[in-house]
């Protein structure tokens, strides 16, 4: 077995053209990148009936209706966000880092699984009004660390009050094949202020 660390990242679909779907895939393709890491995905709205182009492991959550697990994954609400496979994926791959990027209903299983114990907890739940209810506050404050999408998330919950171990806003991210830095354009636009990107 290799000595890198496991991350495990829960999440929509890597797959899918959502915010949180392009978020995995930009986070994920960036960590696998650097070599450090053994990367897995617990990919909740993926049947597993697509073929997988990463090069992370991918485990398929959703169930096709013809399954015969559909009754059981059907029976629960939550087992859409991954409740039902999670502690099986744990088992399997045994992450040292647990990664959630969704919104508080999407990830709050994971802080009462069983084997909550051998993973360290990493969410960045989408802060985005006041006041966070107090049971999401609470569970924020049992993770290992709690990220932000902005910095005012952040500062939101330093202020709230809690013991809740706050790391850095990690910003949406932008799709790097279709979106890219217009360096050459920068040194042109900061010695002339009134220049203009289109003529």
């Amino acid at each position: 077995m290799s000595n890198k660390k496991r991350i495990l990242m829960c999440a929509e679909s890597h797959s899918i053209n959502s915010g949180f779907g392009l978020y995995t895939r930009e986070i994920l393709s960036r960590l696998h990148k650097t070599d450090k890491y053994e990367i897995a995905e617990l990919s909740c709205y993926n049947t597993g009936q697509s073929e997988c182009s990463v090069p992370w492991k991918v485990y398929p959550n959703a169930v096709d209706k013809t399954s015969q697990d559909f009754t059981t994954y059907n029976a629960n609400p939550i087992n859409a966000f991954g409740q039902w496979r999670f502690d099986k994926v744990v088992l399997n791959f045994r992450p040292d880092i647990v990664f959630d990027i969704r919104d508080f209903w999407m990830m709050s299983y994971q802080e009462i699984s069983p084997l909550r114990k051998y993973y360290h907890w990493i969410v960045s739940p989408t802060v985005d009004s006041l006041p966070q209810k107090n049971q999401w506050l609470q569970v924020f404050q049992n993770a290992d660390m709690v990220l932000g999408h902005t910095d005012w998330a952040v500062n939101y919950l330093k202020d709230s009050n809690r013991k809740i171990n706050t790391g850095p806003a990690i910003p949406d991210s932008v799709d790097t094949t279709n979106f890219s830095p217009i360096t050459e354009l920068i040194p042109v636009v900061r010695k002339n202020s009134s220049a203009t990107l289109y003529s």
